[in-house]
Parts: structure tokens; C-alpha cells; sequence
């Protein structure tokens, strides 16, 4: 288990609105004896891996969802979509 959590000051990490800035995830780390490094506001740089990781994240899968869309589009059967209204329609 981390010994040491480095988070930025939002939520589900902290909260503006409990007296010593504490939310119910970070209550549960301190029980769990977790240590919590909170990054400076404004300074995302100083939690740079995570950033990284979260930028290559969000391009990766719009690469995927623009795949996807383009094979939905280009393929169809005697010039009708094979996506009807039913394949969106949730109970």
C-alpha cells in the first residue's frame, strides 16, 4: 500500500467546503494511514506525471472514438446506416 497520495486541491480529493479541506476519500486514506501530499492551487506542473498521463489518456481515446465512428459511417447495407434508432434507445 502507498505510504503517500499527491493529489491536486479538487474534488473527489479536497473540499472547499469542510472545515480543514477533507472529503470522505481523503478521510478514508488518513484511516488507512495514507499519508496526503496536496499539490499547490494553480500548479499543475507540480503534479506533472499525472497530467501527462491524463493528456495521452483523452488522445488515445479520441483516436479510438474517431475509429470507431469512421467504421459506423463508412459501413452500411444497401445505402441505410446499420445503426437504427432502436440501437440508442435504452429501457
Amino acid at each position: 500500500m502507498h505510504e503517500i497520495i499527491r493529489s491536486d486541491n479538487g474534488p473527489p480529493f479536497a473540499s472547499m467546503h469542510s472545515l480543514i479541506g477533507l472529503t470522505k476519500l481523503s478521510v478514508w486514506w488518513l484511516s488507512l494511514g495514507i499519508k496526503i501530499d496536496r499539490i499547490e492551487p494553480g500548479k499543475p506542473y507540480r503534479n506533472g506525471a499525472h497530467e501527462r498521463m491524463q493528456k495521452d489518456m483523452v488522445r488515445e481515446l479520441q483516436s479510438e472514438i474517431a475509429k470507431t465512428a469512421h467504421f459506423y459511417k463508412s459501413y452500411s447495407t444497401n445505402g441505410k446506416s446499420i445503426l437504427t434508432d432502436s440501437d440508442f434507445m435504452r429501457p
